[in-house]
């Protein structure tokens, strides 16, 4: 399912080191393809946004890392942005109270529980979002 974003969607990046370097960003900033007025998520690019960091927050993938916030029934869970695929469900889990996220220092324990397999979806990169976006459960449904 293609989830859409509006492209004047705030996207707030807090830098939890050093809060002079906390940005605002709006969707259209990660464009990839855009036609004017609805953006999909899946269709914004992974890598603007990571040299957007880079560039105006300060962001360091060597000693930082990237947390983002979803609440459900007053419960809030945290996760680390590990990938194309975490930023698109976090910037979707959020749409509704505001996109944020923050810059943490890196945390030297991430690890996955993925086997590797991707159930016959292929290797391409929507193949591969499509595989980790069924692997959450959404609190929205």
């Amino acid at each position: 399912m293609r989830y859409e974003i509006a492209w004047d969607a705030n996207i707030r990046v807090h830098n939890s080191m050093d809060i002079s370097k906390s940005a605002t960003f709006c969707a259209w900033d990660f464009a990839r393809v855009w036609d004017g007025r609805t953006m999909y998520i899946g269709e914004m690019d992974y890598s603007k946004w990571t040299a957007s960091m880079i560039e105006r927050c300060g962001f360091n993938p060597v000693i930082h890392s990237v947390q983002y916030t979803v609440f459900n029934n007053g419960m809030g869970i945290t996760g680390t942005v590990t990938c194309e695929a975490h930023w698109h469900y976090a910037i979707r889990m959020n749409l509704g109270r505001g996109v944020e996220f923050k810059i943490v220092p890196l945390g030297r324990n991430l690890t996955t529980k993925n086997d590797g397999r991707s159930n016959g979806r292929g290797t391409n990169r929507e193949g591969l979002l499509d595989w980790v976006d069924d692997q959450y459960v959404y609190f929205s449904e």
